[in-house]
This record gives C-alpha cells, structure tokens and sequence, in this order.
C-alpha cells in the first residue's frame, strides 16, 4: 500500500465500496450475470444500518486471535481538501477519522492532533456536521493543554467515530455523511485484510469480511442517479463491477486468502491510482 494516495472519481467509491466486505473475485465468474443483483429491503436497512466503529474492527481482529495493532497498519496520508469535489472530501474525511481512532493508543500526540486538524478542515469544508467539528475543538483544546491521558483519548475519538456514522442530516447532506461512511469503512476493511495477510491464515476471514448488510446499504448509492460525474464507459465499468462482486459474495464458500488478497486490492482500487 503507498504512502500517499489519490482517489479516484467518487462513482468509484460508490460503487466498489459496495462489494469491498464480499468476497472479491480475481477472475470474473464464468456464469453469465444476471441483469440485476437483487437487494432485498435495502430502503428499509439505509435508514439505520450500523457500520462498524474503527475501535469495534480492532477489536474483532483480536478477537479472532490476530495478534496485529491495526494502528501500526495505518499508512501516512497526503490529503488536501482544497478545490477537491466535496463527495472525495467525504470519503477522506472517513479514512483521516479511522485512521485517528486505529492510531490513538500508538501516534504521538502531534500526530494525532494533526489528523484531527484536518477531519475538522474536511467537516468544514462539507458544511454538514457542525456538533462533530465542536467535539473535534474539544478534543483538541483538551489535548494542547495536555488534560487528556491516553486512555481519555481513545475514549474520546471512539466516542467521535460514533458520533460521525450516527450523525442525523438534513436529506441534502445525507449522500455526503454516507461516504464519510464509506471512508471509515474502506479504510477498516484494507487493515482488517493485511492483518489477515500477515496472520497467514483465511480461516477467520468471513467472520470479520462478511457483511451483507452494509454491502445492501452502499448498493443503495449505487443507484445511477448517483453515478453524476462519471463517464458512460466508466459507469458502465463500475456497475460491472458491482455485479461481479455481488456473485460472488452470493457463493456458498468460505473467502480464501486469495479473495481476501482480492479484497485489499479492490480497496486500493477505490481509493488510489496507480
């Protein structure tokens, strides 16, 4: 995984994203795809599905007898939030707020509060979340005055991660606090799968990749009215994508280190340019 890394056209984290804890195929299937990949219920699950906190993806990596710090996974940024589209804002405000709680007990604490600087920058920049930029000031003010001990910390910024994927927004708003989602998301699925990688073993894969609900509530962004900005060809490829992903996940096997492997590589396929 590079150090720096640039995303690609937010049509991309949409639609990939969907499929990202699925099972993602090297090759495509054989069988002819279906038109559609069925969704059942995915309205109803939008509203309130729960995405993982950063702190719930560390915990169930040990859990599952990995013994890897997911903080020391976590690769250094170069994001700027300056004329960026604010659907890419969204997406690296996720990654950045992941990234804050996986480090909190390991960075010092100028790396941490950097990182914080910047969420805050991204939420500003978004204009959707003024309570998380408030919580941000007061971690903030709490560590400059150094009244906050690491175990305060890490309480603290996992308290912030659930207050950014539990946050109410105006419906306009809504598409953008999904892919700060995405980004919290995408970013706990690629440590989760060079965790794995480095355990060696796939066995505890479908516990912590499997998740068919959140892949149900990402497809709900899927949808081609929220494929704006994308090129036909390029929307073509992405729902190809999706469906590919999507037969996948629907096989009964359990992920191999293969898939797993595949997994990681269609994170960076979302998130990078190489």
């Amino acid at each position: 995984m590079p150090s720096s890394r640039v995303l690609f056209p937010v049509a991309c984290v949409v639609v990939l994203v969907s499929g990202c804890f699925g099972g993602d195929p090297a090759p495509p299937p054989a069988a002819p795809l279906p038109d559609e990949v069925p969704v059942e219920a995915v309205e109803d699950q939008a509203a309130d599905l729960s995405v993982p906190t950063p702190r719930e993806v560390d915990a169930s990596v040990h859990k599952a007898g990995i013994d890897k710090d997911l903080g020391a996974i976590v690769p250094t940024w170069s994001f700027h939030f300056d004329r960026t589209a604010a659907n890419v804002v969204a997406v690296r405000v996720g990654v950045i707020v992941a990234d804050t709680v996986l480090t909190a007990k390991t960075a010092d604490k100028a790396a941490t509060m950097a990182r914080l600087e910047q969420a805050k920058q991204g939420i500003a920049t978004l204009k959707v979340a003024p309570k998380v930029e408030a919580t941000i000031d007061e971690i903030l003010t709490k560590l400059r005055a150094d009244a906050m001990n690491a175990d305060e910390l890490f309480v603290a910024l996992d308290e912030l991660s659930v207050q950014v994927l539990q946050h109410e927004s105006v419906p306009a708003a809504h598409d953008l606090l999904a892919l700060v989602k995405a980004g919290i998301w995408l970013e706990g699925t690629w440590c989760v799968t060079e965790a794995i990688k480095t355990h060696g073993d796939a066995a505890v894969a479908d516990a912590l990749l499997r998740q068919p609900d959140v892949i149900a509530w990402f497809q709900k962004y899927a949808d081609a009215t929220h494929l704006q900005g994308a090129s036909a060809e390029q929307a073509n490829t992405l729902v190809t994508s999706l469906k590919t992903l999507a037969w996948i996940m629907a096989q009964d096997r359990p992920l191999q280190m293969a898939d797993v492997d595949a997994i990681q590589k269609a994170v960076d396929a979302v998130l990078t340019e190489v």
